[in-house]
């Protein structure tokens, strides 16, 4: 066993909730595919991916694969994905966008009503105008 207990017990209980091989979470992070891996499994995916010491000791590994535990095998297959905490980020992001797009729309929508507003509102602009008359007469008299 390449990894502590602790680490290797909490990669392995994370992955029974996926259901899925090493193979297809895999394949679902390299084909960003969402229909196998929501959200929860990427945010979970992000917590179990090798860190930069694990992956020096997964590549210096010479060994028999089949020898290794459930979590070293799963992060070997991690490892082996170019820039894999990228690409779940990545990923991440993937599936949040649409929805930060309408959260943002929504809010860029309301300021432009209430700034129309603003600008139609003949009230606002007596308010300005008073404002800019008592200026110009607090201004003449010290001069």
């Amino acid at each position: 066993q390449l990894l502590d207990l602790k680490r290797a017990n909490n990669i392995a209980i994370t992955l029974s909730r996926f259901k899925l091989s090493n193979a297809e979470i895999k394949q679902a992070i390299l084909k960003l595919d969402s229909a196998t891996l929501t959200f929860d499994h990427l945010q979970m995916l992000l917590t179990l991916l090798p860190t930069p010491d694990e992956m020096k000791m997964l590549k210096a590994y010479k060994g028999d694969q089949d020898k290794l535990g459930v979590s070293e095998r799963f992060l070997l297959t991690m490892a082996r994905i170019p820039k894999v905490e990228a690409r779940v980020q990545g990923f991440i992001f993937k599936l949040e966008f649409n929805s930060r797009k309408d959260d943002l729309k929504d809010k860029v929508t309301l300021m432009a009503s209430t700034a129309k507003k603003v600008m139609d509102s003949t009230k606002f602009k007596g308010i300005l105008e008073i404002t800019l008359a008592l200026g110009n007469f607090m201004n003449s008299g010290h001069s």
